[in-house]
C-alpha cells in the first residue's frame, strides 16, 4: 500500500511539474505577444499607452494581459511563475502528508482493533476450555473415583 501511495504521490507531483512547465511556456509566449502589442500601441499613441494599459486592467482583471502589464520584465514574470509553482507544490505536499498521516492512523487503528479482538477471542477460548474441563470433571468424577478404587483393590 505504501508503494502504491508513493507512486501515486510521485505521479501527482510530476503532473504538477509538467503543468507548471507548460503554463510557464504559454505565459512567456503570451508575454512576448503582449509586448509586441504594447510596443505597437505605444508607437501609435505614446501618450495613450498608459490609458490603454489602465483600461485593459479595468476591463479584463485577472487575464493574462493584465499579468503582462504588471510583469513587464520577463524575469519578474518568470519569478512570479516559479513562486506560483512552489506554492502549488507545497500545498500538494501538505495534502499528501495529511493523507499519508491519515492512512497511517487508520492502519494503526485497524491493527489495534484486530489485536484487541484476537486477545478477546483468545480469552474466550481459554475460558471455554476451563469451563469444559470443569464440566468434564464433574460429569466423570464418579467414574474416576470408581476406577481409582478398582486400581487400589487390584494392588
Amino acid at each position: 500500500m505504501a508503494a502504491i501511495n508513493a507512486e501515486y504521490n510521485a505521479s501527482v507531483m510530476q503532473e504538477i511539474v509538467d503543468f507548471n512547465d507548460k503554463f510557464k511556456e504559454a505565459a512567456l509566449i503570451e508575454h512576448d505577444k503582449f509586448q509586441i502589442e504594447a510596443q505597437r500601441q505605444e508607437a501609435d499613441d505614446p501618450d495613450g499607452f498608459d490609458a490603454w494599459s489602465a483600461d485593459m486592467e479595468l476591463e479584463r482583471p485577472g487575464y493574462l494581459d493584465c499579468m503582462c502589464i504588471r510583469f513587464q520584465e520577463v524575469e519578474a514574470l518568470t519569478t512570479a511563475l516559479e513562486g506560483f509553482k512552489e506554492i502549488f507544490e507545497n500545498r500538494i505536499q501538505s495534502v499528501e502528508s495529511t493523507i499519508n498521516n491519515e492512512i497511517k492512523a487508520s492502519w494503526i487503528a485497524i491493527e489495534n482493533q484486530i489485536t484487541q479482538d484476537q486477545h478477546s477471542r483468545n480469552r474466550d477460548i481459554i475460558q471455554e476450555i476451563v469451563q469444559n474441563t470443569d464440566k468434564f470433571r464433574s460429569l466423570n468424577k464418579n467414574k474416576f473415583k470408581k476406577w481409582a478404587e478398582e486400581d487400589e483393590a487390584d494392588q
